[in-house]
């Protein structure tokens, strides 16, 4: 008898080999990986919408945003920056379009200098408006949802709020809690870069 098999007794008394201890702990393994799997699976198919993220305009279109266009933007200092997020539901039944977590246009903000340091908004009246909501946080709205696979573009204004009044790289990214709940999961978009150049820099005409 081999020395991975256990054997006992049948009702005649004559040995029976139960089933090889390998093969008993190689299914427990499966059916933990097959387990785990499938509750990856249902995590990654509950995710309720994306984040899009641009800093350019389509080509031959103006206050279009291009989506598709991650490439670094190039803004003279003075000028402004005004960046376009396209939300959109990615299930089968309505969403919120905004959250009660979110702050300006229903989301939370991320501006950084070319070290990774936060960028400080302009003023501490600047950083309880942002928190508080600011524009888009209309209450009453008929239309507050999103339906099955429908966008919603929002044009923020972001050099209104964070002070990018000095030349050199910023990145940005936005953000969402999937909820109200403000422990809830949160949905991020891509890093977009920016660069703030002097005012006088001749640059390429797009």
């Amino acid at each position: 008898m081999s020395a991975f098999s256990v054997a006992t007794l049948s009702s005649s008394g004559e040995a029976v080999k139960a089933p090889h201890t390998r093969y008993l702990l190689a299914a427990s393994l499966f059916a933990t990986i097959a387990t785990t799997v499938a509750f990856a699976q249902t995590d990654a198919a509950v995710v309720p919408f994306s984040l899009e993220i641009s800093a350019t305009w389509k080509p031959g279109y103006v206050g279009v945003w291009d989506f598709t266009n991650t490439a670094e933007k190039v803004v003279k200092a003075g000028s402004g920056v005004v960046i376009g997020i396209r939300k959109i539901n990615r299930t089968d039944h309505e969403i919120a379009r905004l959250t009660k977590t979110g702050g300006p246009y229903g989301y939370v903000y991320d501006v950084r200098d070319r070290d990774g340091n936060p960028v400080r908004t302009k003023s501490p009246y600047d950083r309880g408006w942002i928190r508080s909501g600011g524009p888009g946080r209309v209450r009453g709205s008929k239309d507050m949802v999103l339906e099955p696979g429908e966008g919603y573009v929002s044009s923020p204004p972001i050099s209104n709020w964070y002070d990018l009044s000095q030349p050199g790289k910023y990145t940005i990214q936005v953000s969402e809690h999937v909820s109200d709940d403000p422990r809830s999961d949160v949905i991020r978009s891509s890093v977009i870069t920016v660069d703030i150049v002097p005012s006088d820099t001749v640059t390429p005409t797009p």
